[in-house]
């Protein structure tokens, strides 16, 4: 029953159940463990994992894999490496379930390294590992290595299939490889025979609007066999705003409205459009329009992980933490040296109607500012800050990254909502663009 419930996304009945059964067994707890995990619930998944083992329950593989994918999830590192530990402890890594979700665990936290290292013990390694693996360079911003290890699989005697075509197609595309993606998509079709899905047209949009071809890019929307969905304008909004081609990305985001008009950050890519243009009439109205239809921007929150604890932050001055008023100075420190080093606030990310100072100020409170100051004053020099961010990181935010790395000699990940950025000595992994 329980697995019944998590299957269909009804987790407080499956935790009822949980709670009113008499007698808890391994299945039960095995169950309920995987529900949380494979339904986004990774804190509780972990601290349920943490009871199961305390109360002396024996987990299976599932479960394992489950507890593991959970850490992946918060890119809990600490709580993900003594899984790891535990589980070759058990003889449990020499099983490639097991291994290749430690290779996504260490990837998914940034942690490429340890990630390499496991896939590389691992025997028999099958598709869902070469592609894992392949995934993992791909969204820490290492294309070469990626496209390296796509011609290792084949040299394996494995074939790639369209998940994995679909991580090539992304590696090209965030590497500006306009050449290589095009190659790439023609051996999908012709070489492998397999048929393209959206995932991989919207690749190779994206790959169109990177390279600044946003004439190509707008066609093929608009002539791929398949009705274009709110991503796949999107795509292509993003590389009018990074490119600064306003007329057709009022054009795309006309369409994107139409199909979908309760996703804020969609009216926030248009109105950076526009103020990036000098246009601020028209990014008042977007900020009208979004005000008529009842949108509100999602609250931003960013978490970072720091001896083996969660600190989790909201963006807004009236944030809640132990150690509020040294994070106010540590960034109030950072701002003066920033700003000494070139560092200019970005306040065309800032929507509302307020003066510049004001604007300034609302982006001091970002949740991904607060998350990173935390772990400034609560780490050794030198240690690695990773911080995940539920949103798409802002322009303002990426750049003061970049500075605060180069000020503070420390290499700085931030997980987003689109991918990795590997922040080292003022240069971020991804180009910029994002």
């Amino acid at each position: 029953m329980i697995a019944a419930y998590a299957r269909h996304g009804r987790m407080i009945h499956a935790k009822t159940t949980f709670d009113a059964a008499p007698r808890r067994n391994s299945s039960s707890w095995n169950a309920m463990i995987a529900g949380y995990a494979q339904n986004g619930h990774c804190k509780a998944a972990l601290h349920l994992f943490r009871a199961m083992n305390n109360e002396g329950q024996r987990c299976d593989m599932v479960t394992f894999v489950a507890a593991i994918d959970a850490c992946a999830g918060l890119s809990a590192l600490v709580a993900g490496r003594s899984l790891h530990s535990i589980a070759a402890a058990a003889g449990l890594v020499a099983h490639v379930e097991i291994s290749t979700a430690i290779v996504n665990m260490y990837a998914k936290c940034g942690n490429l390294d340890d990630a390499t290292i496991v896939f590389s013990s691992i025997r028999n390694k099958n598709l869902i590992s070469w592609s894992t693996m392949i995934t993992a360079f791909v969204q820490n911003g290492h294309t070469d290595r990626a496209l390296d290890a796509f011609l290792a699989m084949n040299v394996d005697g494995l074939f790639p299939d369209a998940v994995t075509f679909k991580s090539i197609l992304s590696a090209c595309s965030h590497a500006g490889l306009f050449e290589h993606g095009f190659f790439h998509f023609d051996l999908l079709v012709h070489d492998f025979g397999i048929t393209p899905t959206m995932d991989h047209f919207k690749c190779m949009v994206d790959l169109l609007g990177r390279s600044g071809r946003l004439l190509e890019a707008e066609e093929l929307v608009q002539t791929m066999p398949f009705v274009p969905d709110d991503v796949t304008w999107n795509t292509l909004l993003a590389a009018c705003r990074v490119h600064k081609s306003v007329e057709r990305g009022k054009r795309a985001a006309e369409v994107l409205l139409e199909l979908t008009s309760e996703i804020p950050g969609y009216y926030v890519l248009l109105s950076n459009i526009h103020a990036a243009a000098g246009d601020h009439a028209e990014k008042a109205k977007v900020r009208d329009l979004m005000e008529a239809r009842g949108v509100r921007k999602k609250p931003g929150w960013s978490t970072i992980e720091i001896n083996d604890r969660f600190h989790e932050f909201t963006a807004g001055e009236k944030f809640q933490h132990p150690k509020k008023q040294q994070i106010l100075e540590e960034l109030k420190r950072l701002s003066v040296l920033m700003k000494e080093d070139g560092y200019v606030p970005d306040t065309t990310e800032v929507l509302r109607l307020v003066n510049e100072d004001e604007k300034e100020s609302l982006l001091f409170f970002h949740s991904e500012k607060l998350a990173i100051a935390c772990g400034l004053i609560s780490t050794p020099p030198g240690t690695t800050l990773r911080v995940v961010k539920n949103l798409r990181v802002c322009s303002d935010c990426h750049s003061a990254t970049k500075f605060i790395s180069k000020i503070t000699g420390r290499k700085i990940i931030v997980r987003d909502l689109n991918r990795f950025h590997h922040t080292e000595n003022g240069v971020c992994s991804c180009g910029d663009y994002w």
